[in-house]
Protein backbone atom coordinates (compact mmCIF):
# COMPACT_ATOMS: atom_id res chain seq x y z
CA UNK A 1 0.00 0.00 0.00
CA UNK A 2 1.39 3.53 -1.22
CA UNK A 3 1.54 5.79 2.17
CA UNK A 4 -0.77 9.20 1.86
CA UNK A 5 0.72 12.08 1.54
CA UNK A 6 -1.12 15.09 2.63
CA UNK A 7 -0.28 18.31 0.10
CA UNK A 8 0.38 21.71 2.23
CA UNK A 9 0.19 25.32 1.09
CA UNK A 10 3.49 25.93 -0.61
CA UNK A 11 3.93 29.81 1.25
CA UNK A 12 2.96 28.35 4.98
CA UNK A 13 5.17 24.81 4.27
CA UNK A 14 8.29 27.12 3.00
CA UNK A 15 7.56 29.55 6.31
CA UNK A 16 7.68 26.49 8.61
CA UNK A 17 10.89 25.24 7.21
CA UNK A 18 12.59 28.28 7.48
CA UNK A 19 11.54 28.59 11.19
CA UNK A 20 12.97 24.96 12.23
CA UNK A 21 16.33 25.91 10.23
CA UNK A 22 16.67 29.37 12.65
CA UNK A 23 15.66 27.16 15.48
CA UNK A 24 18.46 24.81 14.49
CA UNK A 25 20.91 27.06 14.38
CA UNK A 26 20.38 28.60 17.63
CA UNK A 27 20.00 25.04 19.19
CA UNK A 28 23.74 23.95 21.09
CA UNK A 29 25.03 21.04 22.58
CA UNK A 30 25.04 22.91 26.15
CA UNK A 31 21.97 22.82 28.08
CA UNK A 32 21.41 25.88 29.33
CA UNK A 33 22.45 28.39 26.15
CA UNK A 34 19.30 26.46 24.26
CA UNK A 35 17.06 27.16 27.70
CA UNK A 36 18.49 30.45 27.54
CA UNK A 37 17.19 31.29 23.61
CA UNK A 38 13.88 29.64 24.43
CA UNK A 39 13.94 32.57 27.41
CA UNK A 40 15.16 35.19 24.52
CA UNK A 41 13.33 34.01 21.45
CA UNK A 42 9.90 33.56 23.57
CA UNK A 43 9.58 29.95 22.14
CA UNK A 44 6.72 27.95 23.27
CA UNK A 45 5.94 29.58 26.36
CA UNK A 46 3.03 28.66 28.41
CA UNK A 47 3.12 31.74 30.62
CA UNK A 48 3.44 35.78 31.15
CA UNK A 49 5.13 37.44 33.85
CA UNK A 50 4.12 40.98 33.99
CA UNK A 51 7.22 43.03 36.46
CA UNK A 52 6.75 46.49 37.60
CA UNK A 53 4.45 49.24 38.57
CA UNK A 54 1.44 49.22 36.29
CA UNK A 55 2.09 52.08 34.03
CA UNK A 56 6.24 51.39 33.61
CA UNK A 57 5.28 47.22 33.84
CA UNK A 58 7.10 45.03 31.48
CA UNK A 59 5.40 41.34 29.97
CA UNK A 60 7.79 38.41 30.15
CA UNK A 61 7.26 35.09 28.08
CA UNK A 62 8.45 32.40 30.66
CA UNK A 63 7.99 28.84 30.93
CA UNK A 64 6.01 27.37 34.02
CA UNK A 65 8.46 24.38 33.92
CA UNK A 66 12.03 26.21 33.77
CA UNK A 67 10.38 28.63 36.44
CA UNK A 68 9.20 25.45 38.90
CA UNK A 69 12.17 23.63 38.81
CA UNK A 70 14.22 26.84 40.16
CA UNK A 71 11.68 28.17 42.36
CA UNK A 72 9.54 26.47 45.10
CA UNK A 73 7.27 29.47 44.95
CA UNK A 74 6.70 29.10 41.14
CA UNK A 75 6.36 25.42 41.54
CA UNK A 76 3.26 25.97 44.56
CA UNK A 77 2.27 28.63 41.97
CA UNK A 78 1.48 26.65 39.25
CA UNK A 79 0.90 23.27 40.42
CA UNK A 80 -1.95 24.11 43.20
CA UNK A 81 -5.77 25.40 43.02
CA UNK A 82 -4.07 29.63 42.65
CA UNK A 83 -5.57 31.15 40.01
CA UNK A 84 -2.11 31.49 38.46
CA UNK A 85 -2.31 28.00 37.48
CA UNK A 86 -5.66 28.22 35.55
CA UNK A 87 -4.47 31.22 33.45
CA UNK A 88 -3.63 31.13 29.68
CA UNK A 89 -0.36 31.65 28.36
CA UNK A 90 -0.60 35.63 27.36
CA UNK A 91 -3.08 36.50 30.80
CA UNK A 92 -0.79 38.59 33.08
CA UNK A 93 0.78 37.30 36.67
CA UNK A 94 1.63 40.35 38.07
CA UNK A 95 4.60 41.01 40.09
CA UNK A 96 4.54 44.91 40.90
CA UNK A 97 7.90 45.12 43.59
CA UNK A 98 10.36 44.10 41.71
CA UNK A 99 12.13 45.98 38.60
CA UNK A 100 11.63 44.76 34.94
CA UNK A 101 15.58 44.90 34.82
CA UNK A 102 15.91 42.91 38.10
CA UNK A 103 13.58 40.15 36.48
CA UNK A 104 15.15 40.02 33.06
CA UNK A 105 19.03 39.70 35.21
CA UNK A 106 17.29 36.89 37.33
CA UNK A 107 16.04 34.81 34.43
CA UNK A 108 18.64 34.94 32.21
CA UNK A 109 20.29 33.59 35.33
CA UNK A 110 17.57 30.59 36.00
CA UNK A 111 17.42 29.58 32.08
CA UNK A 112 21.31 30.47 30.64
CA UNK A 113 23.11 30.70 34.08
CA UNK A 114 24.25 34.25 32.87
CA UNK A 115 25.63 35.75 35.97
CA UNK A 116 25.98 39.09 34.43
CA UNK A 117 24.97 41.07 37.56
CA UNK A 118 26.55 44.63 36.59
CA UNK A 119 27.22 45.96 40.17
CA UNK A 120 26.91 45.14 43.73
CA UNK A 121 23.64 47.13 43.96
CA UNK A 122 22.09 45.12 41.00
CA UNK A 123 23.33 41.93 42.66
CA UNK A 124 21.90 42.46 46.05
CA UNK A 125 18.46 43.62 44.71
CA UNK A 126 19.18 40.25 42.64
CA UNK A 127 19.79 38.51 45.94
CA UNK A 128 16.71 40.13 47.26
CA UNK A 129 14.55 38.66 44.63
CA UNK A 130 15.93 35.01 44.60
CA UNK A 131 15.21 35.37 48.66
CA UNK A 132 11.52 36.00 48.22
CA UNK A 133 11.00 33.70 45.50
CA UNK A 134 13.16 30.91 46.57
CA UNK A 135 15.83 30.38 43.61
CA UNK A 136 18.77 29.12 45.66
CA UNK A 137 21.05 29.03 42.82
CA UNK A 138 20.35 32.66 42.12
CA UNK A 139 20.71 33.15 45.99
CA UNK A 140 24.21 31.37 46.21
CA UNK A 141 25.37 33.26 43.26
CA UNK A 142 24.64 36.95 44.23
CA UNK A 143 25.66 35.75 47.66
CA UNK A 144 29.52 34.92 46.19
CA UNK A 145 29.53 38.01 43.92
CA UNK A 146 28.92 40.17 47.13
CA UNK A 147 31.66 38.66 48.97
CA UNK A 148 34.23 41.42 49.03
CA UNK A 149 31.81 44.83 48.23
CA UNK A 150 33.33 48.11 47.46
CA UNK A 151 33.09 50.58 49.88
CA UNK A 152 30.92 52.87 48.01
CA UNK A 153 28.33 50.53 47.99
CA UNK A 154 28.50 48.55 51.34
CA UNK A 155 26.00 50.54 53.07
CA UNK A 156 23.28 49.70 50.16
CA UNK A 157 24.53 45.96 50.81
CA UNK A 158 24.81 46.05 54.48
CA UNK A 159 21.22 46.85 54.13
CA UNK A 160 19.54 44.39 52.36
CA UNK A 161 21.55 41.59 54.31
CA UNK A 162 20.16 42.99 57.36
CA UNK A 163 16.55 43.00 56.22
CA UNK A 164 17.55 39.20 55.58
CA UNK A 165 19.24 38.27 58.35
CA UNK A 166 22.42 36.62 56.60
CA UNK A 167 24.64 36.82 59.19
CA UNK A 168 27.99 35.46 57.11
CA UNK A 169 27.10 38.72 54.60
CA UNK A 170 26.56 41.09 57.39
CA UNK A 171 30.24 40.18 58.71
CA UNK A 172 31.75 40.66 55.70
CA UNK A 173 30.11 43.89 55.11
CA UNK A 174 31.20 45.01 58.95
CA UNK A 175 34.48 44.43 57.55
CA UNK A 176 34.66 46.41 54.74
CA UNK A 177 32.88 49.35 56.88
CA UNK A 178 35.30 49.07 60.01
CA UNK A 179 38.47 49.71 57.61
CA UNK A 180 37.12 52.19 54.55
CA UNK A 181 34.38 54.59 57.08
CA UNK A 182 35.24 57.18 55.73
CA UNK A 183 34.14 56.41 52.12
CA UNK A 184 30.90 54.70 53.62
CA UNK A 185 29.53 57.40 55.15
CA UNK A 186 30.36 59.44 52.63
CA UNK A 187 28.63 57.44 50.03
CA UNK A 188 25.56 58.27 48.36
CA UNK A 189 23.78 54.95 49.92
CA UNK A 190 24.36 56.15 53.10
CA UNK A 191 21.96 58.79 53.56
CA UNK A 192 18.94 56.08 52.56
CA UNK A 193 19.87 52.97 54.96
CA UNK A 194 18.13 51.73 57.70
CA UNK A 195 17.93 52.98 61.22
CA UNK A 196 19.19 49.26 62.37
CA UNK A 197 22.20 49.18 59.85
CA UNK A 198 23.01 52.93 61.58
CA UNK A 199 22.97 51.84 64.74
CA UNK A 200 24.94 48.72 64.20
CA UNK A 201 27.69 51.11 62.57
CA UNK A 202 27.89 53.55 65.21
CA UNK A 203 27.54 50.84 67.75
CA UNK A 204 30.80 49.56 66.76
CA UNK A 205 34.01 49.78 68.84
CA UNK A 206 36.35 49.45 65.60
CA UNK A 207 36.02 51.99 62.72
CA UNK A 208 38.41 54.26 60.80
CA UNK A 209 37.64 57.44 61.58
CA UNK A 210 40.42 60.38 62.48
CA UNK A 211 37.72 62.02 64.58
CA UNK A 212 34.47 60.96 66.44
CA UNK A 213 32.85 64.40 64.70
CA UNK A 214 32.96 62.59 61.08
CA UNK A 215 30.16 60.33 62.77
CA UNK A 216 28.31 62.72 64.30
CA UNK A 217 28.28 65.03 60.98
CA UNK A 218 26.87 61.32 59.23
CA UNK A 219 24.44 60.62 61.60
CA UNK A 220 22.55 64.46 61.07
CA UNK A 221 22.89 64.11 56.96
CA UNK A 222 21.11 60.20 57.63
CA UNK A 223 18.45 62.37 59.67
CA UNK A 224 17.80 64.77 57.24
CA UNK A 225 17.42 62.79 54.52
CA UNK A 226 15.15 60.69 56.36
CA UNK A 227 12.90 63.29 57.20
CA UNK A 228 13.24 64.34 53.41
CA UNK A 229 11.80 60.51 52.68
CA UNK A 230 9.04 60.89 54.82
CA UNK A 231 7.74 64.04 53.75
CA UNK A 232 8.26 66.14 56.86
CA UNK A 233 9.27 70.32 57.30
CA UNK A 234 13.32 70.03 57.78
CA UNK A 235 13.44 71.37 60.67
CA UNK A 236 16.07 71.12 63.52
CA UNK A 237 13.69 69.17 65.40
CA UNK A 238 12.14 66.76 63.27
CA UNK A 239 15.95 65.53 62.47
CA UNK A 240 16.66 65.52 65.85
CA UNK A 241 13.78 63.40 66.62
CA UNK A 242 15.36 61.27 63.75
CA UNK A 243 18.50 60.75 65.01
CA UNK A 244 17.42 61.14 68.89
CA UNK A 245 18.33 56.94 69.08
CA UNK A 246 21.66 56.82 67.55
CA UNK A 247 22.78 59.91 68.90
CA UNK A 248 23.27 58.11 71.82
CA UNK A 249 25.89 55.88 70.43
CA UNK A 250 28.21 59.23 69.53
CA UNK A 251 31.37 59.26 71.77
CA UNK A 252 31.48 63.03 72.74
CA UNK A 253 34.16 62.57 75.13
CA UNK A 254 36.73 61.41 72.30
CA UNK A 255 36.32 64.48 69.94
CA UNK A 256 38.80 67.31 69.50
CA UNK A 257 37.42 70.49 70.75
CA UNK A 258 37.93 72.77 67.99
CA UNK A 259 35.97 70.31 65.42
CA UNK A 260 32.96 69.96 68.05
CA UNK A 261 33.27 73.82 68.00
CA UNK A 262 33.11 73.57 63.89
CA UNK A 263 30.08 70.96 63.82
CA UNK A 264 28.37 73.31 66.16
CA UNK A 265 28.77 76.43 64.12
CA UNK A 266 28.03 74.62 60.52
CA UNK A 267 24.66 72.95 62.27
CA UNK A 268 23.68 76.35 63.85
CA UNK A 269 20.92 77.01 61.15
CA UNK A 270 19.47 73.32 62.23
CA UNK A 271 20.02 73.37 65.90
CA UNK A 272 20.49 70.08 65.95
CA UNK A 273 22.18 70.08 69.78
CA UNK A 274 20.37 72.48 72.36
CA UNK A 275 22.51 75.34 73.27
CA UNK A 276 22.58 73.88 76.76
CA UNK A 277 23.39 70.38 75.24
CA UNK A 278 26.10 72.20 73.15
CA UNK A 279 27.66 73.67 76.21
CA UNK A 280 27.66 70.69 78.46
CA UNK A 281 29.35 68.76 75.89
CA UNK A 282 32.21 71.25 75.40
CA UNK A 283 32.65 72.12 79.53
CA UNK A 284 33.39 68.05 79.70
CA UNK A 285 35.24 67.82 76.46
CA UNK A 286 37.37 71.45 78.51
CA UNK A 287 37.28 69.99 81.78
CA UNK A 288 37.57 65.85 81.08
CA UNK A 289 34.60 65.34 83.48
CA UNK A 290 31.89 62.95 82.06
CA UNK A 291 29.73 63.91 85.05
CA UNK A 292 28.75 67.34 83.18
CA UNK A 293 27.25 65.67 79.82
CA UNK A 294 23.75 65.79 79.00
CA UNK A 295 21.41 62.78 80.04
CA UNK A 296 21.22 59.80 78.53
CA UNK A 297 24.80 60.56 76.25
CA UNK A 298 27.55 58.14 76.09
CA UNK A 299 30.18 57.92 78.81
CA UNK A 300 32.78 56.00 76.32
CA UNK A 301 36.21 57.50 75.98
CA UNK A 302 37.63 54.50 74.07
CA UNK A 303 38.78 55.54 70.81
CA UNK A 304 37.14 53.02 67.90
CA UNK A 305 40.72 51.97 66.72
CA UNK A 306 41.72 48.00 66.64
CA UNK A 307 44.99 46.79 65.95
CA UNK A 308 43.87 44.76 63.05
CA UNK A 309 44.12 48.02 61.37
CA UNK A 310 47.76 48.81 62.05
CA UNK A 311 50.78 48.87 60.15
CA UNK A 312 53.80 47.04 62.24
CA UNK A 313 57.35 48.08 61.09
CA UNK A 314 59.64 45.85 62.04
CA UNK A 315 63.47 47.26 63.01
CA UNK A 316 65.88 44.89 62.34
CA UNK A 317 68.42 44.61 65.00
CA UNK A 318 71.31 42.82 66.09
CA UNK A 319 71.57 42.35 69.95
CA UNK A 320 74.95 43.34 72.16
CA UNK A 321 75.31 44.45 75.72
CA UNK A 322 76.62 48.18 75.75
CA UNK A 323 75.04 50.26 78.07
CA UNK A 324 76.38 53.59 76.81
CA UNK A 325 73.84 53.85 73.69
CA UNK A 326 70.84 55.94 74.57
CA UNK A 327 67.90 54.64 76.07
CA UNK A 328 65.60 56.19 73.44
CA UNK A 329 64.66 55.71 69.32
CA UNK A 330 64.51 58.79 67.65
CA UNK A 331 62.54 58.77 64.12
CA UNK A 332 60.55 60.50 61.49
CA UNK A 333 58.10 59.21 58.91
CA UNK A 334 57.60 59.72 55.31
CA UNK A 335 53.85 60.20 55.32
CA UNK A 336 51.26 61.80 57.85
CA UNK A 337 49.99 59.44 60.35
CA UNK A 338 48.82 57.86 63.58
CA UNK A 339 51.61 56.52 66.16
CA UNK A 340 49.40 53.78 68.00
CA UNK A 341 52.49 52.16 69.91
CA UNK A 342 55.37 50.00 69.76
CA UNK A 343 56.59 46.14 70.52
CA UNK A 344 59.57 45.59 73.06
CA UNK A 345 62.24 42.79 71.65
CA UNK A 346 62.17 39.71 73.90
CA UNK A 347 63.51 40.76 77.00
CA UNK A 348 66.02 37.92 78.94
CA UNK A 349 68.31 37.01 80.93
CA UNK A 350 70.39 34.31 81.28
CA UNK A 351 67.73 32.00 82.85
CA UNK A 352 64.52 33.31 81.79
CA UNK A 353 62.32 35.48 79.60
CA UNK A 354 60.63 38.44 81.11
CA UNK A 355 58.35 41.57 80.64
CA UNK A 356 59.66 44.51 81.31
CA UNK A 357 58.46 46.88 84.08
CA UNK A 358 58.66 50.51 81.87
CA UNK A 359 57.62 54.38 81.69
CA UNK A 360 57.26 55.50 78.46
CA UNK A 361 56.83 59.01 76.70
CA UNK A 362 56.34 60.17 73.24
CA UNK A 363 57.89 63.50 72.27
CA UNK A 364 58.30 65.74 69.41
CA UNK A 365 61.35 68.74 69.22
CA UNK A 366 58.29 70.84 70.76
CA UNK A 367 57.77 69.17 73.77
CA UNK A 368 56.24 65.70 75.63
CA UNK A 369 53.09 64.44 73.29
CA UNK A 370 51.77 61.66 75.47
CA UNK A 371 53.12 59.06 78.15
CA UNK A 372 52.37 55.28 79.09
CA UNK A 373 53.57 52.79 81.81
CA UNK A 374 53.57 48.90 80.78
CA UNK A 375 51.82 48.14 83.83
CA UNK A 376 48.70 49.74 82.54
CA UNK A 377 48.87 49.07 78.87
CA UNK A 378 51.08 46.21 78.73
CA UNK A 379 50.59 42.90 76.78
CA UNK A 380 51.54 39.66 76.53
CA UNK A 381 52.84 39.67 73.14
CA UNK A 382 54.84 42.66 74.62
CA UNK A 383 53.76 45.87 72.84
CA UNK A 384 52.55 48.79 74.62
CA UNK A 385 49.73 50.46 72.98
CA UNK A 386 48.63 54.26 73.70
CA UNK A 387 45.28 54.86 74.70
CA UNK A 388 44.48 57.02 72.05
CA UNK A 389 46.38 57.38 68.94
CA UNK A 390 48.41 60.32 67.95
CA UNK A 391 48.84 61.93 64.45
CA UNK A 392 52.65 62.26 63.35
CA UNK A 393 53.45 64.74 60.64
CA UNK A 394 55.94 63.43 58.00
CA UNK A 395 59.69 64.34 58.56
CA UNK A 396 59.16 66.14 62.19
CA UNK A 397 61.82 64.06 64.45
CA UNK A 398 60.37 62.59 67.56
CA UNK A 399 61.55 60.60 70.43
CA UNK A 400 60.46 57.32 72.51
CA UNK A 401 62.24 57.74 75.63
CA UNK A 402 61.81 54.60 77.95
CA UNK A 403 62.55 54.37 81.56
CA UNK A 404 62.80 50.59 82.69
CA UNK A 405 62.49 49.70 86.24
CA UNK A 406 63.83 46.57 88.42
CA UNK A 407 65.83 45.65 85.19
CA UNK A 408 68.06 42.54 86.15
CA UNK A 409 71.43 43.40 85.76
CA UNK A 410 73.29 40.57 83.09
CA UNK A 411 69.48 41.39 80.93
CA UNK A 412 70.20 43.33 77.80
CA UNK A 413 67.93 45.50 75.41
CA UNK A 414 70.34 46.91 73.20
CA UNK A 415 70.15 46.95 69.57
CA UNK A 416 72.16 47.77 66.60
CA UNK A 417 70.05 49.04 63.53
CA UNK A 418 70.46 46.90 60.42
CA UNK A 419 69.05 49.71 57.91
CA UNK A 420 68.37 53.63 59.25
CA UNK A 421 65.33 53.06 56.75
CA UNK A 422 62.90 50.88 56.95
CA UNK A 423 60.15 50.67 54.33
CA UNK A 424 56.41 49.14 55.00
CA UNK A 425 53.63 49.15 52.79
CA UNK A 426 53.87 53.26 52.19
CA UNK A 427 55.46 53.94 55.35
CA UNK A 428 59.41 54.86 55.51
CA UNK A 429 60.41 55.19 58.61
CA UNK A 430 64.00 56.80 59.00
CA UNK A 431 66.09 56.56 62.03
CA UNK A 432 68.61 59.12 63.34
CA UNK A 433 70.79 56.52 65.39
CA UNK A 434 72.69 53.58 64.95
CA UNK A 435 72.23 51.86 68.38
CA UNK A 436 69.84 52.22 71.07
CA UNK A 437 68.89 50.84 74.85
CA UNK A 438 65.05 51.37 74.75
CA UNK A 439 64.71 47.91 73.08
CA UNK A 440 61.81 48.97 70.64
CA UNK A 441 61.75 46.34 67.81
CA UNK A 442 58.25 47.37 65.68
CA UNK A 443 56.80 50.91 65.85
CA UNK A 444 52.71 50.47 65.29
CA UNK A 445 51.20 52.88 63.02
CA UNK A 446 47.57 53.93 61.85
CA UNK A 447 46.50 55.99 58.71
CA UNK A 448 43.04 56.58 57.65
CA UNK A 449 41.69 56.38 54.41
Amino acid sequence: MEPIIKESNSSTSQTSQSQIKNDRREHTADFFSNCLHFYESSWMYDCTIRVGALQGSQPFKCHKLILSAASGIFYTMFNSQFKEAQLGPDDAILIEDALPEIFNAAMRFVYGRKADFGDEITAARLYQFAHKWQIQSLLEATDLFLREPLPENVAFVYDVFKLLRNEEGLKRCMKVIKMKTPYVIKSPYWENVSLETVMDVLGSNTLSISNECSLLEALVLWGMSRVKTQGGPLSGEEVRKAIDEPLKWIRFLTMDQEKFTSFCLKCSSLEILTAKESMQIFMSLSTKNDTLLPEKFSHNRDWRFSLDMATWVPLPTSLENDYDAPCYLEFSVSADVFFVGFRFLDFHDSNYHFKPDASFELCSESGKICEGTTKKDFDPNLYCCLVKPHALVKDVKYKIFVHYYNLPEDSYSFQVFVSQFVTDENITVSLSQTCSMAGICSLIFWSVP
